[in-house]
């Protein structure tokens, strides 16, 4: 019987690895806003980017770092990086683009370079979206 238990577990934990192994680097990071908080950050990060409008569609989040996806009418697929709360930092940089053919050690290292000081999941994480495979 415990031989049985023992595999059983065997294959909890197996399940588990693989799970984790599987699992986007942006998972962990990403935020729902609420519809009114959307709405406001969009607008500080429309302001900051000199553009009327801007809209975020997805959210990450780590420690004091937040990356946007963000949609303006001037372009779509900003990947747009602040060190601290929008509505009091300016943004660190900004990617836009397609990087879908760009491996993804070279955007990690783009993110490293450009994001001084970025949390290293969430470089992984940027490299992993801006190579389109959210």
């Amino acid at each position: 019987m415990d031989g049985i238990k023992n595999f059983g577990l065997g294959v909890v934990v197996l399940t588990c690895i693989v799970s984790i192994a599987n699992a986007a680097p942006c998972d962990r990071m990403k935020v729902a806003l609420a519809p009114k908080q959307n709405a406001e950050l969009s607008g500080a990060v429309a302001g900051q980017l000199g553009s009327p409008s801007a809209r975020i569609l997805r959210t990450y989040h780590l420690g004091n770092w937040y990356m946007y996806n963000v949609t303006t009418p001037l372009a779509d697929g900003n990947l747009v990086f602040f060190r601290g709360d929008p509505s009091t930092h300016h943004y660190v940089t900004v990617w836009s683009g397609a990087g879908g053919r760009t491996p993804q050690s070279e955007l990690r290292n783009w993110a490293r370079a450009n994001a001084p000081g970025i949390p290293e999941a969430l470089a992984k994480c940027f490299a992993f979206t801006a190579a389109g495979q959210r």
